[in-house]
């Protein structure tokens, strides 16, 4: 069992008090983004694509834990099973510290950091 600053649950929390207007069908599209961004990195900049996966795991916690979705779960443990899981959730961790300090702002259901 890994053991990261920022648990699941505790990222679930956060999404809650940051952005009480989120919808599951919102999510879903921001983890497309992500994953399009991670894919774009894969291969070409270690670094940016661990980043970029750490905010794919962030956005599929959400998605499992906060609305219950198979697809957040299944990416979930996808991620568990790479050999960069370690690193990748300690980047999750250094952004969910940066997140925290971010002011967030709502345009019609989509969340961006201001």
């Amino acid at each position: 069992m890994r053991k990261n600053k920022w648990s699941d649950i505790r990222i679930m929390e956060w999404s809650i008090e940051a952005f009480p207007g989120l919808r599951c069908e919102k999510q879903i599209k921001k983890l497309e983004e992500e994953l399009c961004e991670a894919e774009a990195e894969y291969g070409k900049n270690r670094e940016r694509w661990l980043e970029e996966m750490a905010d794919v795991s962030i956005v599929a916690t959400v998605l499992e834990y906060r609305f219950k979705s198979k697809i957040g779960a299944m990416i979930g443990r996808y991620i568990e099973c790479l050999p960069e899981k370690n690193q990748i959730f300690e980047a999750r961790d250094k952004k969910m510290d940066v997140n925290i300090m971010r002011k967030w702002s709502n345009n019609n259901g989509v969340y961006r950091q201001v």
